[in-house]
């Protein structure tokens, strides 16, 4: 299990006992672990990031969205924001694209 798993699944646990798990992820969460979280998802699961994640990972200027929305394009996933999180969303294959991929 790696490291970004370990750290979802304590947030999830500390959720459920209602505990804030803010500072189980902030500072050693990297880009690259989300990159390997985001390969691991089967269609249609999520991965959440705390909104705080999301402005040190990808900033706060004026091309922060486009390089978010790019780098979600690129791992098959669409992303979309809540009031204090981010989701991605690994994206849903319709039949006719798993069949044809090229199109």
């Amino acid at each position: 299990m790696s490291s970004f798993d370990e750290r979802e699944n304590a947030a999830e646990a500390a959720e459920r006992t209602g505990r804030p798990w803010r500072e189980l992820v902030r500072g050693k969460f990297t880009l690259p672990e989300l990159e390997n979280g985001l390969e691991a998802l089967q269609n249609g699961a999520l991965v959440q990031i705390d909104r705080a994640d999301y402005e040190r990972l990808f900033g706060l200027n004026d091309v922060a969205l486009g390089r978010l929305r790019n780098f979600a394009r690129s791992h098959q996933c669409i992303v979309s924001f809540a009031d204090t999180v981010v989701l991605f969303r690994k994206h849903i294959a319709s039949v006719e694209e798993r069949l044809d991929p090229q199109q």
